[in-house]
């Protein structure tokens, strides 16, 4: 004969007891994993409000790959970057490649310049229209916060990664402004857990394309040489409309 127990477990009351006693259990151990997977990414984004202010300059080996969906074309340039950060919060950048061809690009207040050593000409592009959201890009994993970061992305964790030998944490951002969704799909940025700043970049387009750059041999607030953000000063300039 059963126990008046194991009668009661089987009346409706007494399955509706412990179907909510199991409902209650899932979602404490929901709550529990979502805690544990949002302290950490809080933990790291306040970590780098902490590190951000201390970013000056930067210089490293750079390997830029565009790839293009539509026509599936891979472009592989490598060369230097220098950076640095400019009062009000801007930021002066110039990238010169070196291979498999020469040129030098160079992000100003309100231009883009590209350097061909080929016929030593320089031409300028207007970017007055979309100054911020350039600052804004070539920034991103250098000297940014993490109240920035999460004042214009919706940001989320995509765990702990090696590049090039440095651990690194992954994160995904995807863009908090609607037109600026229509042109970003997301941003991928692998920051470095030693140094704060970015070891790779990865932007996806919404046709499928992206342009990832891998930075190496990074180094932080160093002595940048005189001329370091300078294109030379003889070349042909050309205003491109």
């Amino acid at each position: 004969m059963r126990s008046p127990q194991c009668l009661e477990g089987l009346t409706i009351k007494g399955l509706l007891k412990r179907d909510v006693s199991r409902l209650r259990a899932v979602v404490l151990f929901t709550l529990t994993l979502a805690s544990a997977k949002a302290q950490p990414l809080a933990s790291f984004l306040a970590r780098l409000d902490k590190i951000a202010p201390k970013f000056s300059t930067a210089t490293a080996h750079l390997d830029w790959i565009d790839h293009q969906a539509v026509i599936d074309t891979y472009e592989k340039q490598s060369g230097t970057v220098v950076m640095k950060r400019t009062s009000g919060n801007k930021v002066q950048f110039v990238a010169r490649f070196t291979s498999p061809d020469e040129y030098a690009v160079a992000l100003r207040e309100t231009t883009v310049e590209r350097y061909t050593p080929l016929n030593n000409l320089i031409q300028e592009y207007d970017i007055s229209n979309y100054r911020e959201l350039a600052q804004t890009f070539m920034l991103l994993g250098f000297g940014t916060t993490g109240r920035q970061l999460q004042a214009s992305f919706e940001v989320s964790s995509a765990g702990s990664e090696s590049i090039s030998g440095q651990n690194t944490t992954h994160l995904d951002l995807r863009p908090r402004a609607p037109d600026l969704r229509k042109q970003l799909s997301h941003v991928e940025l692998w920051i470095s857990d030693e140094i704060g700043c970015a070891i790779q970049q990865k932007f996806h387009f919404p046709d499928g394309s992206y342009k990832l750059a891998t930075f190496t041999n990074l180094k932080l607030n160093p002595k940048l040489e005189a001329g370091a953000l300078q294109l030379p000063k003889g070349a042909k300039r050309e205003r491109v409309r």
